[in-house]
């Protein structure tokens, strides 16, 4: 079974996203990240790259989970996110 990151190094990440994958196939690392709308985005970890928005089907097939899988752990996330501001 695959697991979402805990943490990351990538600086460009935003604080209070969700983890989805961090991809390192060269020198650059690329986080994918889902925010509280529930909108996913990727970013590289060099100094001024920006986050640009991805489809469900590239961080799928970065993750090895399913559509449903990442909806699901978005969701759960999301219920922790609300509860803990409250």
């Amino acid at each position: 079974m695959n697991t979402l990151p805990t943490a990351t190094l990538n600086r460009n990440v935003p604080a209070e996203v969700l983890l989805l994958a961090e991809d390192q196939r060269t020198q650059i690392t690329t986080t994918y990240y889902a925010d509280s709308r529930g909108y996913c985005w990727r970013v590289a970890d060099w100094p001024g790259c920006r986050p640009e928005p991805v489809y469900l089907g590239e961080v799928s097939e970065s993750t090895g989970l399913t559509y449903h899988s990442l909806r699901g752990e978005w969701g759960y996330w999301r219920r922790n996110l609300s509860f803990m501001a409250a």
